[in-house]
């Protein structure tokens, strides 16, 4: 799924208020890096595997809860969709989500809750984002955002974004 996917039927979205704070564990900007490099280690570097390894562990009702653990998985997933749609598309992704979610309008997208807005979520999102570039070819950064010419307005990355969140498209 996607930052972009629309609710499901039977999927609701969060409260406006969103889950509430005090059930969450507080943030930690230590375990979220050791989270990540746990991950990381345990995909052997590939981003889309660590995320996939994180989403796994906050599926267990154990981990419902665990902030730094949601944070973690958020950075790796900011990462990985950058490297599929490109920097400046995912942050936009990225604006679109945070702007969704503080007005509970996110569904969930595992067994577990949706878990609160939070400043520090925007942060590692957009960390993540900022890492994956620094980590791609000049080019293949500079082609993501070229325009494209089927969609007067939008670039390549946009359209990818676009089409990998349209169900049988992507």
């Amino acid at each position: 799924m996607s930052y972009l996917t629309p609710v499901s039927p039977g999927a609701g979205p969060s409260t406006p208020t969103g889950p509430s704070p005090q059930n969450w564990s507080p943030e930690n900007d230590q375990l979220v890096k050791n989270n990540i490099k746990e991950a990381m280690n345990s995909a052997h570097g590939n981003v889309e595997q660590a995320f996939a390894y994180l989403r796994d562990k906050r599926d267990q009702p154990s981990n419902y809860y665990d902030t730094n653990l949601a944070l973690a998985a958020d950075y790796l997933r900011a990462r990985w969709d950058a490297q599929r749609h490109g920097p400046e598309a995912e942050t936009q992704a990225i604006g679109a989500y945070m702007a969704a979610k503080r007005l509970g309008l996110v569904p969930k997208e595992g067994p577990g809750p949706v878990s609160p807005y939070s400043e520090k979520e925007l942060s590692f999102m957009l960390k993540g984002v900022q890492d994956e570039a620094q980590q791609m070819p000049l080019l293949e950064r500079l082609a993501w955002d070229l325009p494209n010419p089927l969609f007067p307005g939008t670039t390549v990355g946009q359209v990818k974004a676009v089409i990998d969140n349209i169900p049988h498209l992507g």
